[in-house]
């Protein structure tokens, strides 16, 4: 009886042991299995913030290369547009200076001529083509405002015709 007893205890406490030992086994397990979750979950954060700096750096990159290439183009565009302000001024220097040379020519061509007409003798041919050329430009200042009248009328008649179509 007492071996008996002291088996079913033996058995009992065993049976208790191995409980304890499968509760510990599952405690410990969890635990491990939550410390790795944790560990895992760490990674993939630090993996992703990785990935995000990577992300980040390449749209900082991108953005500075962007803003780069807008101002190496806004800078050809404006070098474009000062040479081709210096060749349209340099264009207008040369025409205006050609301008200024040929009425500088063509003054002291004038005065050439002044100076063969003082050494003629010949007044009343100067006088003549003098009071001529005044009648000449009489008749074309009349001209031109004969020309003007009758263009105005010329208005006149085409806007009554046509606000009388309306």
């Amino acid at each position: 009886m007492f071996l008996q007893k002291w088996r079913d205890r033996l058995i009992a406490r065993r049976l208790a042991e191995d409980q304890r030992v499968a509760q510990f086994s599952t405690r410990i397990l969890k635990r491990r299995f939550a410390n790795w979750k944790d560990k895992f979950k760490q990674k993939r954060k630090s993996a992703w913030r990785q990935d995000m700096r990577q992300k980040m750096k390449v749209v900082k990159r991108m953005s500075e290369l962007r803003i780069k290439r807008d101002a190496w183009t806004k800078w050809q565009r404006l070098l474009l547009l000062q040479r081709a302000q210096k060749h349209y001024e340099i264009g207008l220097l040369c025409h205006f200076f050609s301008k200024w040379q040929e009425k500088v020519v063509r003054l002291e061509s004038l005065e050439q001529r002044a100076d063969m007409f003082v050494k003629q003798a010949d007044f009343k041919l100067l006088d003549r083509l003098w009071y001529q050329w005044k009648f000449n430009t009489s008749l074309q200042r009349k001209y031109l405002i004969m020309t003007r009248r009758v263009d105005t009328r010329i208005l006149a008649d085409a806007l009554d015709k046509w606000k009388t179509r309306m």
